[in-house]
């Protein structure tokens, strides 16, 4: 088990003691946790601007000053529309133009002035060359954030398991994109992941240590657990994953039918390709197609008594801990970041990628020691609370501050 040390002392009141004498600038194309990141550091005092394509009105969710949302709706609209009718137009495309204009807008935070107030420039990596350049030429200090591993693992070990399950050869897809990203990763001065198993990855490539640095996310779905005596009495495992081959969905599905439990049911919310739709003969599995709002996936996690995960590339997996705040231990492969934070045999287990004889002893163990479960259960809930908003804030922060060291 690896977890970062949470940075001690540390409180929101801060910013009113100008305990921290750096500014951020946050640059994302998408969503992600730059939402509630960027709410965290204006907690601190540290936010500058977030640059965003979202309207301001979508992110009344998150306490972020207006005047610190640098928003583009008008890209925004193009994007809902593009979600409803404008299929043409592929998100690449809208996220690069994003860039461009950025680029064209973004300027160095007014309170910066000198190098003893350094600046922070934070972007999300896929499409943010250009405002790095811009941003390294203004005097930041760059960072991305990789959510994955390095690109080059993620398409290996993608491509040889669609290799292992469907015996054919893959065609690499997005090549331009994955060179632009190549090409931000030497950009930035540092990387940040959410994992050692991402870090790895970009290790054993030549990166250094100082350069990539582990910072475990929050989840922003933290739930509470049922009481136990509202659970179902049948033992209920539960799997989620929209994509079959990156989720390892094979492997569940395959210990399942291996296992067959009498008693027992897996709850299955994820996609099958046909040529393994017979895996879903096996007894006792309840699988869900629908889109699940919050509320039905906490009243879902609530239903189960344990969580599998057994991605072949994950580079954190923020349902781990949705899972384990709802009480629920959990399986999850080595190659699961977030497995970072798994104790075996205390609040979970990790086991090897693309072994369903594995799984399928964990899930059996969890069956046959309904006791040993409990309190497991209890641990996964302790688990959980080191990767709430609040303590990834800290973490964030720590981690620039150990970049202007």
């Amino acid at each position: 088990m690896v977890l970062i040390p949470i940075t001690n002392g540390l409180s929101p009141k801060s910013k009113m003691n100008n305990q921290f004498n750096f500014k951020v600038s946050v640059f994302v194309h998408a969503k992600y946790l730059a939402f509630r990141m960027s709410e965290g550091l204006n907690k601190y005092g540290v936010l500058d601007k977030i640059y965003t394509i979202y309207p301001k009105f979508k992110m009344r969710g998150y306490d972020i000053p207006k005047n610190k949302i640098v928003s583009f709706p008008l890209l925004g609209a193009v994007k809902y529309l593009k979600m409803r009718w404008l299929k043409k137009i592929s998100d690449d495309r809208l996220s690069d133009f994003f860039s461009f204009v950025v680029s064209l807008t973004l300027k160095k935070p007014k309170l910066v002035v000198s190098r003893t107030e350094p600046w922070i420039f934070h972007a999300f990596s896929g499409y943010c060359e250009r405002p790095l350049k811009k941003a390294k030429k203004l005097g930041a200090v760059t960072v991305i954030e990789r959510g994955c591993t390095h690109i080059d693992e993620q398409q290996r070990i993608m491509a040889e398991e669609e290799s292992l399950l469907f015996k054919r050869a893959v065609q690499p897809k997005w090549k331009y994109v994955y060179d632009r990203m190549k090409r931000e990763y030497e950009l930035a001065d540092y990387i940040v992941v959410p994992s050692t198993y991402s870090q790895k990855s970009f290790l054993a490539r030549g990166f250094s240590p100082k350069k990539v640095i582990v910072v475990p996310i929050c989840s922003e779905k933290l739930t509470r657990p049922t009481p136990e005596s509202e659970k179902p009495k049948r033992f209920t495992v539960l799997v989620t994953g929209g994509q079959f081959i990156r989720k390892g969905l094979f492997y569940v599905l395959e210990a399942w039918q291996k296992l067959n439990l009498p008693d027992a049911e897996l709850l299955f919310k994820g996609s099958v390709p046909k040529e393994f739709e017979y895996l879903l003969e096996a007894k006792n599995i309840r699988r869900i197609t629908k889109f699940l709002s919050d509320e039905e996936m906490t009243k879902l996690y609530n239903e189960a008594h344990v969580f599998v995960l057994p991605s072949i590339d994950e580079g954190f997996g923020q349902v781990v801990m949705e899972a384990m705040s709802a009480g629920l231990p959990v399986i999850v492969t080595e190659n699961v970041g977030s497995a970072d934070g798994v104790e075996n045999g205390k609040d979970g287990f990790v086991v090897p990628i693309r072994s369903s004889d594995a799984i399928a002893e964990k899930i059996k163990f969890f069956y046959d020691n309904p006791e040993k479960l409990k309190m497991m259960s209890t641990a996964a809930i302790e688990k959980s609370k080191f990767y709430s908003p609040g303590e990834f804030t800290k973490r964030i922060i720590a981690a620039y501050q150990s970049m202007l060291a």
